[in-house]
C-alpha cells in the first residue's frame, strides 16, 4: 500500500480521489507514518434529517473495513457471553454480597489490593 506525503496529497487531491472511488487504499502520512486514509463517501438512507442516526446499526458489517468487521463480531459474541453469564448468575439462590470493587481486587479508590 503506497503511501503519500501530505504535499503530494495536497497538491494530487483530485488524483488521490478518483483511485479512493475505484475502491484502491489511498493513506496519506505524515514524516512516513499513516495519518489518513481516503475511502468512498457512503451516504446514509435518510442523512440530513431529523433523526439521522436511526437505523444506524442495521448497517452491514460486510460492507466495513475487515478491521471494523472483526472488531463488531467479536463485540457480539462478547456481548452475548456477558448475557449468558449474567442469567446464569441470576438464576443464582445466593448472590455474593461483595462489591464489584472486592471481587475484582480494588479498593474503594480504585487502586489494587492485597
Amino acid at each position: 500500500m503506497p503511501l503519500h506525503n501530505i504535499h503530494e496529497a495536497k497538491s494530487q487531491l483530485s488524483k488521490l480521489i478518483e483511485q479512493a472511488e475505484l475502491g484502491e487504499d489511498v493513506v496519506i502520512a505524515k514524516s512516513g507514518k499513516p495519518v489518513a486514509k481516503l475511502i468512498p463517501y457512503r451516504s446514509i438512507p435518510g442523512s440530513g434529517k431529523s433523526g439521522q442516526f436511526v437505523g444506524q446499526d442495521k448497517t452491514d458489517i460486510n460492507d466495513l473495513s475487515p478491521d471494523i468487521s472483526e472488531h463488531i463480531k467479536e463485540m457480539r459474541i462478547l456481548e452475548n457471553e456477558l448475557l449468558e453469564i449474567g442469567k446464569r448468575n441470576a438464576a443464582r439462590k445466593i448472590l455474593d454480597a461483595r462489591s464489584a470493587n472486592e471481587i475484582l481486587g480494588y479498593d474503594n479508590d480504585g487502586l489494587a489490593s492485597g
